[in-house]
């Protein structure tokens, strides 16, 4: 594996998703400032349905990203490319006309409507965006895609401070802008991808063949990532039918805040996938036990970050404290989830086991609709709710690691394990049954005894971690 290109890459990646989280600080931050909760609440929900975008491509993009990942671009074939990007794009965009004609006759809600019909636009424009996208990161050339998403973030970034600064009370107005600066970042794509655009077409019917063969090896990867998406959307839709949309957009507060920190981790993802591929079954091995120990240790140090945030956080947006709480149950989505997509999901993909990708998936969004409905009838709370969805994200992640520890014939780390649900048990707890300073004692103290009892691992991190310098 070249690392020294993976580190080229990753930075690249990491100032592109620095511009995003800037751009989502400044959403989550600072639009509540000047939107009303209703509006942001919209808001909120456009950026919500945005996140499932990826379903009506039906897998094309990923099983594109499976076919030709670790090939070069002179290796790849670009009429095949070219000719499935063609029968996408059409695809899309029936799919965009149907949405957005069925929000404008059957919505009775004006603002849901404008929601859904933008949702439709942005849809079209960001798969077909995100196809070549797909191509980029299959080839290796990971800071394309990392470009075109920091023109993306920035353009918004820069735009969002205009209409901060106006004091834009529109929520309307925001959506629109989200969608132009997509549409610019389109162009971005379209141009770097150009030899690929103005390769040969294939006939109708072999365009037809292979966009058809992509989509059935891919719909597999798709669907798991919808079903992933799903495990904290069914949380989220209970959230909006049973409380409403200012409830919703209050604990769409909470995870906009994990989403930060888990769009660092997709980038990573991103990155890897390509390298993987092209490295040999050691070296994956070798990097999969390294990147395990790391994350055990570093990640569960985010629950110390819990305490100063939901200070800072009553302060700066008061019409949300209440829903701050719901933070110690977002923390644990934001540690187990970070190490899913990492560990589990880009493993699954580089070993090209698809179908337990999908199974592992579909059987956690199952037991998130069971929490979920258990949460609501028993609890009847939002929080409960919520904690529903975290648990399920918990037992996917044990679940898929002991289904990689298998196929890669390393060793499970139970003790580690163990010691970590315990940690994050203490957290959860202390966080929402103690006043902050004795809480953030019991976690700060909990935590040493957890680096105490892995103190093997930490010995390994710290190894592992001069080698690199």
């Amino acid at each position: 594996m070249d690392y020294k290109k993976i580190l080229q890459n990753f930075g690249v990646a990491v100032l592109a998703q620095g511009t995003s989280v800037l751009a989502s600080c400044a959403t989550t931050l600072l639009v509540p400032k000047v939107l009303g909760v209703a509006a942001f609440g919209y808001w909120q929900l456009f950026v919500f349905y945005t996140t499932y975008a990826g379903i009506f491509h039906l897998g094309l993009n990923d099983g594109v990203y499976l076919l030709i990942g670790g090939q070069r671009r002179n290796e790849v074939d670009k009429d095949s490319v070219k000719s499935q990007f063609l029968v996408g794009a059409v695809a899309q965009g029936i799919f965009a006309i149907i949405i957005g004609t069925l929000a404008f006759f059957s919505q009775p809600d004006p603002n849901r409507r404008f929601v859904i019909i933008v949702f439709a636009m942005w849809m079209f424009i960001n798969n077909i965006a995100w196809y070549l996208g797909y191509v980029f990161q299959a080839i290796n050339e990971t800071q394309l895609f990392s470009i075109a998403t920091l023109i993306d973030r920035f353009l918004f970034l820069v735009a969002l401070i205009f209409l901060l600064l106006a004091k834009e009370h529109l929520f309307q107005v925001y959506v629109i802008g989200y969608l132009i600066t997509r549409i610019i970042s389109l162009f971005y794509t379209l141009w770097k991808g150009r030899d690929f655009l103005s390769a040969k077409c294939l006939s109708i019917r072999d365009s037809i063949v292979e966009t058809i063969n992509s989509v059935r090896i891919g719909i597999k990867v798709m669907i798991a990532g919808v079903a992933s998406l799903a495990i904290l959307g069914v949380a989220r839709v209970v959230i909006d039918h049973v409380w409403g949309i200012e409830v919703f957009g209050k604990i769409s507060f909470a995870l906009s805040m994990c989403n930060f920190f888990l769009s660092f981790i997709t980038q990573v993802s991103m990155v890897l996938f390509p390298a993987l591929r092209q490295g040999t079954r050691q070296e994956r091995i070798h990097f999969y036990e390294r990147a395990r120990n790391c994350m055990d240790i570093v990640l569960p140090a985010l629950y110390l970050a819990y305490f100063p945030l939901v200070i800072i956080l009553a302060l700066w947006l008061p019409q949300y404290r209440s829903s701050l709480s719901a933070f110690a149950l977002v923390l644990p989505i934001c540690v187990f989830d970070s190490k899913m997509n990492v560990l589990g999901t880009t493993y699954l993909k580089v070993l090209r086991k698809e179908k337990i990708l999908l199974a592992v998936n579909v059987a956690a969004v199952a037991l998130s609709i069971c929490l979920v409905l258990l949460a609501l009838l028993i609890f009847h709370s939002p929080n409960a709710v919520i904690g529903a969805g975290a648990v399920t994200l918990i037992v996917r992640y044990l679940v898929t690691q002991h289904i990689l520890a298998k196929d890669l014939n390393v060793d499970t780390p139970v003790m580690g394990q163990v010691t970590e649900l315990a940690f994050t048990a203490v957290f959860v707890f202390s966080a929402l049954m103690l006043d902050t300073l004795p809480a953030f004692a019991v976690v700060l103290v909990a935590y040493g005894l957890y680096c105490l009892c892995n103190r093997r691992i930490v010995t390994d991190v710290v190894k592992a971690l001069k080698k690199i310098r």
